[in-house]
């Protein structure tokens, strides 16, 4: 059984709720999507840090990795075990979050194992550059085990391309956590363009204030699902 909870469920500026982040434990590993600015004060908050096998990410935005270093640097100085695991869907994408890291941390590869995606056991990704922003190098993640699919958008506008992904590939997720806007954006996912994709499989929005979540609003709201949250 694939396990998922989020840490935070906000966006950029909703830091009452926490940047969007959570851990899924697949097939016995315990895997830390996204580090944004509130994620490491939360993970040492909740003593998880040493649990984490190993890190994912789906873009560059602060929001995601506003922490990304000091959890590497924790991780190495406090704790002393080896570099952290990042785990990347390709090569092009390491190189970024190398350069990335080199602003902050001089020489990441000291700090990080970057490792192909491909040897992380019931893990996939779908590559999403330029559907959340122009440029912005993004992926969606899809996490399995035997016959069960959970999947997650990351920060994406174009939602029909990843609804399209799993169509075409035969993904019958038995959860999908998509990120979600409660108002018209351009470059995230308005919650009235996902009802309709309701028929094919259980959503639940996150990067969103859920405060402010509409009452006409069918899509289920991860902030609002106990279940879906770490205690």
């Amino acid at each position: 059984m694939i396990d998922l909870k989020f840490i935070g469920t906000g966006g950029a500026f909703n830091y009452r709720q926490g940047n969007s982040s959570a851990i899924a434990e697949v097939r016995g590993k315990k895997l830390l999507i996204d580090c944004g600015h509130t994620v490491f004060p939360e993970l040492m908050r909740r003593e998880l840090i040493a649990e984490i096998e190993g890190l994912l990410i789906t873009h560059l935005h602060d929001d995601h990795v506003g922490s990304l270093s000091t959890l590497l640097f924790y991780h190495y100085y406090v704790l002393r075990p080896k570099p952290k695991k990042v785990y990347v869907p390709n090569e092009a994408f390491a190189d970024e979050l190398k350069n990335f890291l080199t602003f902050s941390m001089q020489n990441p590869e000291r700090f990080a194992e970057f490792l192909p995606i491909s040897e992380l056991p019931g893990v996939e990704s779908l590559n999403t550059t330029g559907r959340h922003v122009p440029n912005m190098t993004s992926f969606a993640y899809f996490f399995h085990d035997a016959d069960e699919w959970v999947a997650l958008s990351g920060d994406l506008a174009d939602y029909q391309y990843f609804w399209s992904f799993m169509e075409k590939e035969g993904i019958r997720p038995s959860r999908v956590f998509h990120e979600m806007s409660l108002f018209p954006v351009e470059t995230h996912t308005y919650y009235k363009n996902l009802i309709p994709f309701l028929e094919r499989a259980p959503i639940y929005g996150y990067h969103c204030d859920h405060t402010f979540n509409p009452p006409d609003n069918p899509v289920g709201v991860v902030a609002l699902e106990p279940g879906f949250m770490l205690p």
